[in-house]
Formats: C-alpha cells, structure tokens, sequence
C-alpha cells in the first residue's frame, strides 16, 4: 500500500512538472525499464484527463444556472436590458 502511495505521488510530480530536471530525466529512465510504472502513468493520465472533463462539465453547469438566473429574474430587468444593448448594437 505505502508503495502504490509512494508510485502516486511520483506520477503526480511528474505529470504536474514539479520534478526538477535530473529527477525527471531519472524517472523518464525508470520508465523506460518497467512497464508497469509505465502502464501506471498511462493510467494517472487518464483520471487527469476525466477529472478535468468533470470539472469542465460542472464550470459548465455553473455557468449556465447563473445565465437562467440572470435572464429570468425580473429584479434584474435592467441589467438584461443593458446586455441585450451591447449586443444589437
């Protein structure tokens, strides 16, 4: 377990760029030699990349509740009014 931990925060350093160079360049090597480890940054990239798609998605979500809420209370008549100005003219 203290292990795979250990694996982990090395992906993560590597994959952030917080290795300085010679410990990049060591790892890279490591690499090289074990295709687990390899197989295991393949792995830390993907859940990078589902954890931005989630997150892009509930920005998204955000966005949009804020742009109902904007555009549909009439407490904010005039600021709807002054944005729909801006963009006739």
């Amino acid at each position: 377990m203290k292990t795979s931990l250990n694996n982990i925060r090395i992906l993560e350093r590597f994959l952030t760029g917080k290795m300085r160079p010679k410990e990049s360049l060591s790892f890279q090597v490591r690499l090289v030699d074990d295709p687990v480890l390899k197989m295991s940054l393949r792995l830390q990239e993907k859940i990078h990349a589902l954890v931005r798609m989630y997150h892009r998605k509930k920005l998204k979500e955000e966005i949009q509740s804020v742009e109902r809420n904007m555009f549909s209370d009439p407490m904010r008549a005039g600021f709807q009014e002054s944005i729909q100005y801006y963009f006739k003219h």
